[in-house]
């Protein structure tokens, strides 16, 4: 490194400076413009699509005979009624295993019992809740949470609502309102 000449300092740099030239309005207002027509156009378009769509929901519909209608509502009250099942078997579990019923997901019995006990072994609570409550007071004193079903609580005045919302809320989270 001896060998190598030192690095002479520079004196003056100039900054390069490049400036670009300022665009022209009309030309902008006139791309905006373009622009503007376009989007226009392609509303327009999309108004017609829409209109032309359900026009031809319109059609086929009318076009489906008798059976297929069948068919279709069959097919919905099927559905309503799988969904109904398992909305009550998974209260059921879960009013028996003693788990909220919001955090039961699965829709078969095997499913459901699993997803039941890995709540409770989270919880750190293998034994499932006993049966509910009958309404008798507990030896420590404290007030059974109560249980409901869904028509109890339609059934209720606003008034009636008002005056059991706690207990409402604590068989609720007890999993303690059925169907």
């Amino acid at each position: 490194m001896p060998d190598e000449a030192p690095i002479e300092p520079i004196e003056s740099i100039e900054p390069v400076t490049e400036t670009a030239p300022a665009p022209d309005p009309a030309a902008l207002q006139a791309e905006v413009d373009k622009w503007k027509a376009l989007s226009r156009k392609n509303e327009e378009q999309a108004r017609a699509n829409a209109e032309k769509a359900l026009r031809l929901d319109q059609i086929e519909e009318a076009n489906k005979t008798e059976l297929q209608k069948a068919q279709d509502a069959l097919n919905a009250a099927q559905q309503r009624a799988m969904d109904a099942e398992a909305r009550a078997l998974r209260s059921d579990i879960a009013r028996t295993k003693g788990v909220p019923v919001e955090l039961l997901t699965g829709t078969d019995e095997a499913t459901l019992h699993a997803q039941a006990e890995a709540l409770l072994a989270f919880r750190g609570n293998t034994t499932p809740a006993g049966p509910p409550s009958s309404g008798a007071p507990t030896p420590t004193g404290e007030a059974p949470i109560p249980s409901f079903t869904d028509a109890q609580i339609a059934a209720m005045t606003p008034d009636e609502y008002q005056a059991r919302k706690a207990d409402i809320y604590r068989a609720r989270d007890a999993g303690r309102i059925t169907l």
